[in-house]
């Protein structure tokens, strides 16, 4: 047994099941145990189908991670038919999957709805032996991935302590296979021996010994032979992370040379195009010079009409130019039209928040009413607890007459309580007209904050036109950044490979000296060590190789990008300093704004204040009063408890006081259902009141939309025929100039004839036409410095004409700010109407409120009263003086309630003549809405005359076409057809503004459209006015594995593979193309469909 090593075999073949003359052998299955030395054993390699580095030790029922978040079991491996590549199927714990195990119809594996995922294989990972299995409870992905850390870190603590690991068994089994020799020999020697027992009990403990040593020992190189399997799937995934790089690499130097072929396509076929260019102009050269040697003799007469006619041309060019110009400066008056527009807009909001803040104060003025009428509620509840008291005092029995006195004596008090009311009340009035003197103020205040505005808006929009060409310059600098972000992202990417490479190296060589000292079959593990060590070598010069070139590129980057931030911060500083001059500007009209309104919210403050203090006062007095009541109720009741005598002559006068009662019951009640029908139509009218408003706004902005695009239209069509009649009259003139020139021309052939006839005479003539001929260009020279003279009038002309259009201009939008003006002050003028009706309706509606309390607090006194007589009327069938005074007081409250009664009817009056104004300013309005309805019958009337002006348009463009097709009959001469060239791209450029304005006119009508239906909002208006610009990072693209699409989902959230998908979305698996084929990629879009050769260079952003 010295030096041999026993082995369990995968087969059945051998022997022993594991003893062998001694029991401390190991114990393994029948047939499958075998004895052998250490020489003569060798590690199995893998077959050739598998592949260590594609799996990673993972098998069907692993306890397997998701995308280190979902946690579950691995129930299938392999290919599907859904998408290309290996998949596994992952049974997750809890219900966040995708399918029941099945996709497209076919069936991988079973398990609940909403518990199946299927997921690439490299983004599986395979749980520790810590974490919890199948039936285990499942530990939390923080902790799960913890554990995993721990577990990395003592594989790393264990690797790099294999060296001392290994040379320690190397040792220990030395020692062992000694102690096993000399232990052989004395055992030999001892066999002979048979009498010496211990020796064999010491063998025996010796062999368990070293047995658990040798199993202990064998468990450790399991374990590194582990731990090597893993360092080579490492290393089989940094080798294909090499090659997929090398890949990328590959593929970028293609696309390279693709994009230096195309460069070489276009300039060679831009230097043909050239070159046939060069060609055709050097034949129109000859063909030019043939035709002047043909007309050379004509030339000289012909030359000045010439020069009339280009006379006539640079005219209408002018014309043309100033026409241009013309349309150009309708453009910019539009454009301001609308900025105006939109500032109206922002103004309207502007006013509606301060509408809002004074209806919030007119609330709160109301709620400070609210509190006194609540005040007043208290003391009416107190005066009935001390009048329960009394009640209490009468059913005891007291002396009528000290009641009656007392009764008197509260009344007395109550009409001093009233008197105090109507003093708050007038005290409340007054401080309703300190409000809307405040309110005053505040409008005057606003009014200069409108005009600040506006100097605040000019100096915001000459701010905004800086920000823009500092945006345009920001974005080229973002642009830049992100291309150095890409380079740097792959500079670090390559790094960190280059890193891992290195660290993969260093591992290697610890493997190799370790590998050196551990097995006698090192040789071959060192050849094929140095030859991973020579690859990983030469990836990693290439990396470098390829680093080195992407430094150079980055520097070069970094040192634009250093020139484009010295040139963005010579323009921020001047932007900075133009900024800071408009900022103190404003800050030191909103700093005046500031204070006007802090002063108007002092006078507030103190306003409030005194009312408060009023209030104080008040409820303090009536507690004083209250209080005294009760000591005067305390006396009474002493002195009542005395008397027991009783009255029952009362019961008549209650009855009667009963009857008057359900009288005043009922008047009430009528008094009741009159306040609600009028609140009800007071409800009515202000809704009425808010629609009116709503649709007089809406109709004042769309006719002055409507007029102020009529007068633009009508000034164009103006423009328009005054152009017509110009062109009209120079081709009138054209035409008569060409029919002399045809005359002349004539005349001229015949002189020609003649002169060749002359020139078949004589020679002499011919010298005297040459000098004749020198004469003629000496002529003509003096025609061109006049035509240059001329040319020199015209554009001072058209200077001129163009400052009388400026100052045209000046005068329409000092127009345009009048209006404004005007608007402006009838909105005001609407919104103080309005106001004041509001105000009116809130004074009546509080004053109805404040009779009515007082109604319900008199008839809450006579309730209290009729308990009283009641009280009474136990106790006093023996006195009839008291009955006497009692029918007195009697007929006192019947005085009193007809008072009531009359002033309750003089109230109703008053309320029917406010209804009635009411109606007259609902008739008013309507009559309103009635104007408002012949102001939009006369923007229908004039979108009608649009129309006409239209086909007014329309028929001067058949008219001009007309008159080209005329012209171009005429024309016979080199010259004549360059006219007509010019006069057909004059007519292409009045079409082309034809086409402008007709689009203009589109636009404004679906404007209008909108108005009416109420489309166009202040939110919408305002945010026409923002442009935010904010530099957000890029978040990480998704990609679909399955799908091959970026940025619509991840392979994970993928629809292809959940349970119920739509039927309109085809199966992956039946989309027509095959697998192995290459889509179509674009580097420069990022997305699928065409190659980066065939990417528009007009779809790039």
């Amino acid at each position: 047994m010295s030096g041999k090593m026993d082995d369990t075999l995968s087969e059945t073949p051998m022997k022993p099941n594991g003893p062998a003359r001694r029991p401390t052998t190991p114990s393994v299955t029948p047939s499958r145990g075998v004895f052998g030395s250490n020489t003569s054993l060798s590690r199995a390699s893998p077959a050739p189908g598998t592949r260590p580095g594609s799996r990673p030790a993972l098998k069907v029922g692993d306890r397997v991670f998701v995308s280190g978040s979902k946690m579950g079991t691995l129930q299938y491996m392999g290919e599907t038919d859904f998408a290309k590549g290996e998949w596994a199927g992952v049974e997750l714990d809890e219900k966040q999957g995708k399918n029941d195990g099945a996709v497209a119809g076919k069936r991988y594996f079973e398990c609940k709805p909403m518990f199946g995922l299927f997921a690439p294989i490299h983004k599986v990972t395979r749980l520790t032996s810590g974490t919890a299995g199948p039936g285990k409870p499942a530990t939390t992905p923080t902790s799960q991935s913890r554990s995993l850390m721990n577990t990395s870190l003592r594989l790393s603590k264990e690797r790099s302590g294999s060296q001392e690991s290994v040379s320690s068994i190397s040792s220990s089994a030395s020692s062992v296979s000694r102690s096993r020799v000399r232990l052989g020999v004395t055992s030999l020697g001892n066999q002979a021996k048979p009498g010496h027992r211990p020796s064999t009990l010491n063998l025996t403990a010796t062999t368990t010994a070293l047995q658990k040593a040798l199993k202990e020992k064998e468990e450790h190189i399991e374990q590194l032979l582990k731990e090597r399997d893993l360092e080579r799937s490492e290393v089989a995934r940094a080798a294909a992370q090499c090659d997929e790089a090398e890949g990328q690499m590959l593929m970028m130097r293609g696309e390279q040379e693709r994009y230096k072929q195309d460069v070489d396509d276009t300039v060679l076929k831009l230097r043909s195009l050239v070159a046939d260019m060069q060609q055709e102009k050097v034949e129109l050269v000859n063909q030019l010079d043939t035709e002047k040697r043909k007309v050379e003799d004509l030339q000289f007469q012909i030359e000045e009409e010439a020069m009339t006619k280009d006379d006539m041309e640079s005219r209408t060019e002018e014309e043309e130019m100033k026409f241009r110009e013309i349309e150009r400066l309708q453009q910019r008056e539009k454009e301001r039209a609308d900025k105006l527009e939109q500032e109206l807009y922002a103004m309207k909001a502007m006013a509606k928040d301060n509408t809002e803040k004074l209806e919030s104060t007119e609330e709160l003025n109301i709620t400070y009413l609210d509190q006194i009428e609540e005040i007043t509620h208290k003391l009416s509840q107190a005066e009935t607890k001390i009048k329960g008291y009394e009640s209490n005092r009468l059913e005891e029995g007291a002396k009528t007459s000290q009641v009656s006195l007392e009764l008197e004596e509260k009344e007395n008090k109550i009409s001093e309580l009233e008197e105090i009311l109507t003093t708050k009340n007038k005290e409340v009035k007054q401080l309703s007209n300190n409000l809307q003197e405040v309110e005053e103020d505040l409008f005057a205040s606003r009014e200069k904050n409108n005009h600040m505005k506006n100097q605040v808006e000019k100096l915001t929009s000459q701010m905004d036109n800086q920000s823009k060409a500092s945006e345009t310059f920001n974005l080229e600098l973002q642009q830049l950044k992100s291309q150095i972000s890409d380079l740097q992202r792959k500079l670090d990417s390559s790094e960190d490979k280059a890193k891992r490479l290195n660290d993969e190296k260093i591992q290697l060589e610890q493997q190799m000296s370790d590998m050196m000292r551990n097995s006698g079959d090192s040789s071959k593990r060192l050849s094929i060590l140095t030859e991973q060590l020579q690859d990983r070598n030469r990836k990693i010069q290439d990396l470098q190789a390829d680093l080195s070139s992407s430094t150079q590129q980055t520097a070069k980057l970094r040192e634009e990008k250093d020139r484009l931030r010295k040139e963005g911060e010579k323009e921020r500083e001047n932007l900075f300093v133009k900024h800071n001059d408009v900022v103190n500007t404003i800050k030191l009209t909103l700093q005046d704004v500031q204070k006007e309104l802090s002063k108007s919210n002092n006078k507030m403050t103190a306003m409030k204040e005194e009312f408060e203090k009023e209030k104080e006062d008040a409820i303090n007095r009536k507690i004083t009063e209250i209080n005294n009541l009760k000591k005067n109720l305390e006396q009474s009741k002493a002195d009542l408890e005395k008397q027991e005598v009783q009255t029952q002559a009362h019961k008549q006068v209650l009855d009667k006081t009963n009857m008057e009662m359900e009288a005043l019951k009922f008047e009430k009640e009528k008094a009741d259902k009159l306040v609600k029908r009028l609140e009800s139509e007071k409800d009515g009218i202000n809704t009425d009141l808010i629609h009116i408003r709503v649709t007089n706004s809406k109709v004042q902005l769309e006719y002055e939309k409507m007029v102020d695009e009529k007068n633009k239209l009508q000034q164009q069509i103006e423009d328009l025929k005054e152009d017509k009649d110009k062109v009209s009259e120079t081709k009138t003139s054209i035409l008569q100039e060409k029919e002399e020139l045809v005359t002349e021309k004539t005349k001229l052939v015949e002189d020609n004839d003649k002169v060749n006839r002359e020139l078949v005479e004589s020679k002499a003539s011919l010298q005297q036409k040459d000098i004749q001929i020198e004469e003629l260009q000496k002529e003509v020279e003096k025609m061109k410095t006049e035509v240059n003279d001329k040319e020199e009038a015209m554009s001072q002309k058209s200077q001129s004409q163009s400052q009388d259009l400026q100052t045209q201009i000046e005068k329409s939008q000092a127009r345009i700010k009048e209006l404004d003006g005007m608007l402006q002050s009838e909105i005001s003028r609407g919104e103080k109407t309005v106001k004041e009706l509001e105000k009116k309706l809130l004074m009546q509606t509080s004053e109805t409120d404040q009779k009515y309390n007082q109604l319900e607090a008199l008839f809450k006194e006579v309730e209290d009263e009729r308990d009283t007589m009641k009280a009474q009327l136990e106790f006093s069938n023996l006195v009839a003086e008291e009955r006497r005074r009692l029918e007195e007081q009697n007929m006192q409250l019947n005085q009193e309630m007809e008072k009531t009664e009359e002033s309750h009817r003089k109230e109703i009056d008053s309320l029917e003549k406010t209804k009635i104004s009411l109606q007259k300013e609902v008739a008013n309005l309507k009559n309103e809405n009635a104007s408002l309805d012949k102001f939009r019958h006369s923007t229908e009337n004039q979108e009608k005359e649009n129309k006409d002006l239209m086909s007014q348009i329309n028929s001067l463009k058949s008219q001009l076409q007309a008159q080209e097709v005329n012209s171009n009959t005429i024309g016979l001469s080199a010259n004549e057809i360059e006219d007509k060239q010019t006069i057909d791209g004059q007519v292409e450029f009045l079409n082309s503004v034809i086409v402008d304005l007709q689009k203009k006119n589109g636009d404004l009508k679906t404007r209008l459209e909108a108005m009416e239906s109420g489309v166009l909002t202040n939110g919408e208006a305002n945010s026409s006015m923002e442009e935010v610009s904010e530099s957000k990072k890029l978040p990480p693209r998704l990609f679909c594995d399955i799908c091959d699409v970026f940025d619509k989902h991840d392979t994970e959230d993928c629809p292809c593979q959940a349970m119920d998908y739509d039927d309109e979305t085809p199966s992956p698996s039946h989309h027509g193309g095959d697998r192995k084929q290459l889509r179509p990629y674009c580097d420069i879009c990022e997305a699928f469909g065409h190659w980066t050769d065939a990417c528009d260079d007009e779809q790039t952003f």
